[in-house]
């Protein structure tokens, strides 16, 4: 899969282009159903990505751009991927048609019942089918409901990582930097990575999660605490630390570093002294090391 990055005043043009049409965060079931409609044509299949999130949308997000890519990359079902770097939130909807769609070459667009696009979402897929072929994907359910990124969304912050693993189709990963932390956990015989996350992602419900870990070339399996850890920073915002199960690294700074929510541990605590709180990461390894996928 090729990846375009283009201007309004420098589209690309494609002979008999079908396009898959979303917002694409979190690249759940539902958008894996359009993108997979899309890969069966027999003409260039290709999925339009926007590098400007929508001002109406949260600011928190289940993908950043680049996970949306390298997720596309990695199940490889399109010939591209279409990213329009502009601010497009203003134009109303036949201007998105006129000034992206069509310049594009769309022949054939796939998306779901309740796309709306354009300005304020006015535009709408009866508004689609009077200028293209146009493809209504069903909606993906789950227990009736059709999977959506707000729902994602709240399973995450309800510590519910099943239904959002189930939703994804993989489990909820975030991506982050390697920053330099105050070092109290190395004391304590749990040294920790701090991350710097590198997209406003959604943060699972505040505790201590079963997680797997890319790091430095190599999966560690790890625990992960998500919160202010009260104890050591009180007072501090929220914030992810990341202990690495045979990890013997020291001052590993400025790498990568994604992190795959498993399971559920505990919710966050805290402790009348580093003496408690040592005790309870004890117990907390010894339920993650015993967590089978």
């Amino acid at each position: 899969m090729e990846v375009i990055r283009f201007h309004l005043d420098n589209i690309p043009h494609f002979d008999s282009l079908c396009l898959a049409l979303g917002e694409f965060d979190g690249m759940h079931k539902g958008h894996q159903a359009l993108v997979f409609e899309a890969s069966l044509e027999e003409m260039n299949r290709a999925i339009l990505l926007f590098a400007c999130p929508l001002p109406s949308k949260s600011k928190y997000v289940l993908t950043s751009l680049e996970d949306k890519i390298n997720l596309l990359k990695r199940d490889d079902e399109l010939d591209y991927c279409l990213v329009i770097e502009d601010e497009i939130a203003s134009l109303s909807p036949r201007e998105f048609i006129d000034k992206v769609l069509s310049p594009l070459g769309s022949k054939k667009i796939i998306v779901g019942s309740d796309f709306r696009f354009g300005y304020q979402g006015k535009g709408d897929v009866a508004l689609l089918k009077e200028h293209f072929e146009v493809k209504e994907v069903p909606f993906v359910l789950t227990k009736g409901k059709k999977i959506s990124t707000s729902s994602i969304r709240q399973d995450l912050l309800n510590g519910n990582l099943d239904e959002a693993r189930f939703c994804l189709g993989r489990p909820y990963e975030v991506v982050g930097m390697s920053v330099k932390g105050k070092q109290m956990g190395r004391k304590m015989g749990f040294p920790t990575l701090n991350l710097s996350l590198k997209a406003p992602y959604v943060l699972p419900k505040e505790g201590v999660y079963v997680c797997l870990i890319y790091f430095q070339g190599r999966y560690f399996k790890g625990m992960v605490n998500v919160g202010s850890n009260p104890t050591i920073h009180a007072g501090e915002s929220k914030h992810i630390e990341a202990h690495l199960f045979g990890y013997e690294g020291e001052d590993d700074y400025g790498f990568t570093c994604y992190v795959s929510f498993l399971s559920f541990i505990r919710e966050e605590m805290t402790f009348s002294s580093i003496t408690e709180l040592e005790e309870q990461l004890k117990k907390d390894k010894v339920v993650a090391l015993s967590y089978e996928d």
